[in-house]
């Protein structure tokens, strides 16, 4: 060994082993710093999706993945909170009809391509039920509501309230929903009032406008007519259901008023005459008339209550007409080609891109309830 060490080769030969020996161990170094990098990050990334879940969590650590396990943690939530508030709304659904829960899978394909969410639509869809549909004739309704509320920028629950508040008024059935909205929409657009005014006040004009004979789209024209002059959301509606009320039954200072004028507001056999006839044949009758004889003959008809409706609508009659024309042969399929514009739009397309990232995350939440 001392000979060895006296050896000047030896010493030679040693320094590359050492050379060798120390690079290793600075590889195993800088290994050892990369593994509690990995445990580091991980750590980070445990407390970030501790955070996304609502838990107290610190704020240092490596950014990358605190924000990757607080998408990760939201995503997990988003699953779980979405998909337990479709589950409920459809089982809310289910006990007011009593009938088996809708899926997922019925409510996507009811919801069509629509940008409202699951969440959104089945709380439409509780509504309807709410207003006695049952699980199928809520499904079969909720496209034309979802489009209706969409196009109206309306609140969902109001859009299917009133929908189908004014279907059961006028004795129509959950077909005729496509109509009712469609009728909505134009009017609101052939006048200066919002398709939410215009549900409002159809709400209380349906109610006297079908046992009258007025047709959905005679009352809706009627109330486009009344948003020219302000008049709107139930103020109108009221307005036009007193001027019916006051006309089809008249009190004596009122018969006396149409019997002057010789207005028929009945035909032969008794019954009511068309609404657009009656009001044409009031108009003609009072026309004539010097302002102060037509204002006192219009009071005594329509008395103060039903005054206001009947005043607008006498005196823009020609326009009266020209609305219920256009609202007529243009409303067919409105709701839908402006639906289909609106989600055209950039906003549309982001819209109808988080539905279906929110159908997915319910699908996938029931998927889990049923043990798939």
């Amino acid at each position: 060994a001392r000979a060895s060490l006296g050896n000047k080769s030896f010493l030679v030969d040693l320094i590359p082993q050492l050379d060798t020996f120390t690079g290793k161990s600075a590889d195993a170094e800088r290994a050892g710093q990369k593994f509690n990098r990995m445990l580091w990050d991980g750590h980070s990334a445990a407390r970030g999706l501790a955070g996304a879940m609502n838990q107290m969590w610190l704020t240092w650590g490596s950014t990358i993945p605190l924000i990757a396990g607080a998408a990760l943690g939201g995503a997990l939530r988003s699953v779980f909170e979405n998909g337990k508030e479709v589950e409920y709304q459809l089982t809310f659904v289910a006990a007011l009809a009593n009938e088996a829960r809708a899926s997922i899978q019925d409510l996507s394909a009811a919801s069509g391509q629509s940008m409202v969410g699951p969440k959104e639509a089945s709380e439409a869809m509780r509504a309807l039920a709410q207003n006695g549909l049952n699980t199928t004739q809520a499904l079969a309704a909720l496209p034309e509501v979802l489009r209706l509320a969409t196009v109206g920028e309306m609140n969902l629950a109001d859009a299917a309230l009133g929908a189908t508040g004014v279907m059961e008024a006028f004795g129509l059935g959950v077909a005729d929903l496509g109509r009712v909205g469609d009728v909505f929409a134009k009017a609101a657009a052939v006048s200066n009032t919002s398709v939410g005014s215009m549900v409002e006040a159809m709400k209380q004009a349906s109610t006297v406008s079908d046992h009258y004979g007025l047709s959905l789209e005679e009352t809706a024209a009627t109330l486009a007519v009344l948003a020219k002059r302000n008049i709107e959301g139930s103020a109108a509606g009221t307005a036009v259901r007193n001027m019916m009320n006051e006309l089809a039954t008249p009190t004596k200072a009122a018969k006396e008023a149409i019997d002057a004028l010789g207005i028929q507001i009945f035909d032969g056999k008794g019954k009511l005459k068309g609404y657009v006839d009656i009001l044409r044949e009031v108009r003609d009758k009072t026309e004539g008339l010097n302002e102060q004889s037509r204002l006192t003959y219009i009071d005594r008809i329509f008395g103060e209550r039903g005054g206001k409706a009947a005043n607008a609508l006498l005196g823009d009659l020609d326009s009266f007409e020209e609305k219920l024309k256009e609202i007529q042969k243009g409303s067919e399929g409105f709701t839908k080609s402006v639906e289909a514009m609106l989600a055209a739009t950039t906003d549309g397309r982001v819209k109808r891109m988080v539905a279906e990232f929110q159908t997915a995350t319910a699908e996938a939440f029931n998927g889990k309830e049923s043990g798939a």
